[in-house]
């Protein structure tokens, strides 16, 4: 679900919002604090036991920073562009698919739910 979730943030069009320092590895804060931004560090480090147990995650996240970085069509900046180059596919329920068309490339998104 993480990786799920994590991923269309990263290949949706628009600017990306990853937490510093620890969503690619799951990271979760101790003591519960759901707005730690001014609580101290006893709260907000990082374990990074835990980044080195995620490592695969880890890099699988970079490797989407990559695409996105490498590839424009991942980061168009205009909805007319983006209308201009993004194509639904007209898939069966439980698929849902898009594709992105432009100079550098050809994508396709394909995602199955699991209802």
């Amino acid at each position: 679900m993480h990786q799920l979730a994590t991923g269309l943030t990263l290949i949706s069009q628009g600017i990306p919002f990853l937490h510093a320092g620890g969503q690619e590895f799951f990271r979760t804060k101790n003591g519960g604090d759901e707005n730690s931004y001014i609580s101290g560090d006893e709260i907000n480090q990082l374990d990074w036991e835990k980044r080195g147990e995620e490592d695969e995650n880890v890099q699988w996240v970079r490797q989407l920073i990559s695409l996105r970085k490498n590839y424009h069509l991942f980061r168009l900046s205009t909805a007319e562009e983006i209308f201009y180059r993004l194509h639904i596919i007209n898939a069966k329920d439980p698929v849902f698919g898009y594709m992105l068309f432009g100079g550098s490339g050809r994508f396709c998104y394909l995602c199955q739910s699991n209802r």
